[in-house]
């Protein structure tokens, strides 16, 4: 499958998915995985978080369990990221933050919180397989049920750009990538107004679930081009040949 992924489709970007219950005292990953809890007694767990400590500027490594992430690494994103490198070509991997359940909790709707989060996984990451993300893709789907809108959004661009180049990285910034693409373009005028977070966007990513239509795809392409912005169609499940080109062709996009 990977062969033919990176070899007949030549499929040069992943989505790389990190969820918010990765920062817990408990890892819960690794009891599923080892199958001392259930899928039922697990499947609540992923998006609760417990914070490491009271203090967003000192991660505490206790607080945080990659077991996830690893597995994803070690199964996809490396054996790709390999056949594209025998290729001559290098895999674009997008890390996306992904919250939904409502028991998430408060700790990552805090800037400073979310971007001590992302720190600690690019500082795994670097560690334990020697490279990073060239992407973080802030908030998966922020319009379905999450408290996110675009202000926060923008805010969180901020803290964790600025923390992240503090500490020697520097990634591309994808949103809102919202659930609706009639929502993208005014979460994406809300993040905007945030000061400082143009300075780290670079992508305007959107889904097609709900108000798809043509007038919004170029509406997208419109106000990502007066910013001087990439677009993205990143998640749709059941689309076809016809979607991808309206995509390609009304929305210009590159990913």
């Amino acid at each position: 499958m990977l062969d033919l992924a990176a070899n007949d489709l030549g499929l040069n970007r992943v989505r790389l998915e990190i969820r918010a219950g990765v920062e817990h005292p408990v890892d819960h990953d690794a009891a599923y995985f080892a199958g001392t809890i259930t899928e039922s007694e697990w499947r609540p767990t992923r998006y609760v978080v417990v914070n490491d400590n009271a203090d967003p500027n000192v991660i505490n490594p206790a607080g945080f369990h990659f077991t996830a992430l690893n597995r994803s690494v070690t199964t996809v994103v490396l054996p790709l990221r390999q056949r594209l490198e025998a290729r001559g070509e290098r895999l674009y991997v997008n890390l996306n933050y992904v919250a939904f359940n409502p028991s998430t909790g408060t700790t990552h709707l805090d800037p400073a919180e979310y971007a001590e989060f992302l720190l600690a996984a690019f500082q795994h990451m670097q560690r334990t397989f020697g490279f990073v993300p060239d992407a973080v893709e802030v908030i998966l789907e922020p319009d379905n049920k999450t408290p996110w809108r675009g202000t926060l959004i923008g805010q969180a661009v901020v803290a964790a750009g600025n923390r992240l180049a503090a500490a020697g990285f520097a990634p591309e910034f994808i949103a809102p990538s919202t659930m609706s693409m009639a929502n993208a373009v005014p979460y994406l005028d809300q993040m905007a107004a945030v000061p400082g977070a143009l300075t780290y966007l670079r992508e305007v990513s959107y889904h097609r679930y709900a108000g798809v239509s043509d007038a919004n795809l170029a509406a997208i392409r419109t106000r990502a081009s007066q910013l001087g912005l990439r677009t993205a169609m990143l998640e749709h499940i059941g689309s076809d040949v016809e979607d991808l080109f309206r995509d390609l062709t009304i929305a210009n996009v590159s990913a």
